[in-house]
């Protein structure tokens, strides 16, 4: 095991107080545990390591066996190092628990990596004896099949988007497309196996894509809604059944698979329908029997009839939108749920007090990264200083908030175009044209008009 080491600083505090502005209702209160084993890397595991700092838990990350002197890794209080076993996903539950044990963890947090979503791990650690910050391995299997998912929302009478059901034969598949038309979107019954999900919107396209993607898994097709924004509502629920939900946020808009810009609370929606996403999403997290922090998300049409699309487990690299618009600290409450505490929160307690705005920035270049300076706003680091970033990678989210949203789009704008990034220039374009755009100005997109706003930055470069 390592030590910690590292400037701290730069970590913690180059954002003008990362958790600083953050109001978790019982911080004050030290939660029982005394060490925490962080399943992922980055930063996920630097989020986790932030909120050790804030509460006085030491937290341990995990390495592989080659990269013990990376920058990253010194700014924990101790690491363990995991062998590659040559199969699966790195690390395989099996190395999880035999490192928590190793580091002598008393709880283990999944970060937002592949941990998360591991029916196998939730199984291997009824057994251990610590603290888990994530569902029962029977709830995180039904939010993992898409189908069950499905069927759920629709016995509990939210509204889903017209589909297929799950489909393992192509001839079945092209039946229901014929009879359906186009255009359809494909998505994986086993919602692990994520982007991409293609649009189908010819029968050229059906032959081309659908045999390859059920060689892979059953599938679902579901009609495409033109002109429909995606939203996001997280939900708290505790070992007694009760739930609450974190407010709301609008995911819409991407680069490819990448989350570009997550708005909290998600505009442009009036009090009935967010009431009306908040019941959904806590009655579908109940009806899974969730424990923890899940993240429920919907298709909103352009009618404005929201769609339920699937619960995804825990937290989501762009959490701080909502940490920022609400004065919660999400981390926090899931750790205190790890322990069988109880959801303290009320209604009363979940109110926007600012609009944030959480910007997805990657490197434009190798090179090593240097300080990354909030300039007043939050940063959530991808990467510490001194560590070798390939062009493309993940960097950072910056939080921009303001009492308005305008306003918060005018802070975004500045920090794109000061110099706060040292070593590395920084992926502008998407960016730039998202927030300078009028149109985004005036009210959020929906995905189609984001998606052409992406597209006419990539087509000029």
């Amino acid at each position: 095991m390592g030590s910690p080491g590292g400037d701290e600083a730069a970590i913690f505090g180059a954002s003008g107080g990362v958790l600083g502005t953050i109001v978790g209702r019982f911080m004050h209160e030290r939660p029982a545990v005394t060490r925490v084993l962080v399943a992922d890397r980055r930063g996920g595991a630097l989020r986790v390591r932030r909120w050790g700092r804030e509460t006085g838990v030491e937290v341990v990350a995990l390495s592989a066996q080659d990269e013990d002197e990376q920058p990253w890794l010194e700014h924990f209080d101790f690491t363990v190092a995991v062998r590659a076993d040559g199969w699966g996903r790195w690390p395989d539950a099996r190395s999880v628990i035999g490192a928590m044990h190793d580091g002598g963890c008393d709880a283990l947090h999944p970060g937002w990596g592949q941990a998360s979503q591991s029916p196998l791990l939730v199984e291997q650690l009824m057994y251990a004896g610590v603290a888990w910050a994530g569902p029962g391995r029977e709830a995180l299997g039904l939010a993992l099949d898409r189908g069950i998912s499905l069927i759920r929302a629709t016995e509990l009478g939210i509204p889903v988007v017209p589909h297929s059901g799950p489909l393992s034969d192509l001839d079945v598949a092209r039946s229901w497309v014929t009879r359906v038309g186009f255009p359809v979107r494909i998505r994986p019954v086993d919602i692990e196996i994520g982007h991409p999900r293609p649009v189908l919107r010819s029968f050229e396209d059906f032959e081309t894509s659908m045999p390859r993607w059920l060689r892979i898994g059953p599938c679902v097709l579901e009609r495409q809604v033109a002109g429909a924004r995606e939203i996001e509502v997280p939900v708290l629920v505790d070992g007694r059944g009760e739930a609450l939900a974190i407010g709301d946020r609008d995911v819409t808009v991407r680069d490819g698979r990448r989350h570009l810009l997550v708005e909290a609370p998600a505009p442009g929606l009036d009090d009935k329908l967010r009431a009306e996403l908040a019941e959904s999403a806590v009655a579908f997290a109940l009806a899974l029997d969730w424990r923890g922090l899940g993240t429920v998300r919907f298709l909103l049409a352009p009618d404005g009839r929201p769609y339920l699309l699937q619960l995804r487990p825990g937290l989501q690299p762009w959490h701080g939108a909502t940490e920022v618009a609400f004065d919660v600290d999400l981390v926090d409450a899931q750790m205190r749920l790890a322990i069988r505490d109880v959801v303290r929160w009320t209604e009363a307690d979940i109110r926007p007090r600012r609009a944030a705005i959480w910007a997805g920035v990657t490197a434009a270049e190798s090179g090593t990264v240097g300080v990354v300076d909030g300039g007043g706003l939050r940063v959530d680091l991808d990467v510490v200083p001194g560590e070798q970033l390939r062009a493309g990678a993940a960097l950072a989210g910056v939080v921009s908030a303001a009492p308005h949203r305008q306003a918060a789009i005018v802070r975004l704008r500045a920090w794109l175009d000061g110099d706060h990034v040292e070593g590395v220039s920084v992926n502008r374009a998407a960016l730039d044209a998202m927030v300078g755009s009028h149109r985004f100005w005036l009210a959020p997109l929906d995905r189609d008009e984001a998606a052409a706003v992406v597209a006419g930055t990539h087509s000029e470069a």
